[in-house]
């Protein structure tokens, strides 16, 4: 895997984990629990289309 690939990964995984703490603050838990099915969901849908 090329450094530039892996810069973008790690950086996009960061910027999602800040973005989940912030809204975790935010949010109820009703939203988030949808919020995260969803997710789950399309991580899925996503990871079974590109095979």
């Amino acid at each position: 895997m090329k450094t530039q690939q892996l810069c973008r990964i790690l950086g996009v995984g960061v910027l999602a984990f800040g973005v989940g703490i912030l809204a975790s603050f935010f949010l109820p838990e009703e939203v988030l629990v949808v919020i995260e099915a969803v997710t789950i969901i399309g991580v899925g849908f996503i990871y079974f289309s590109g095979k």
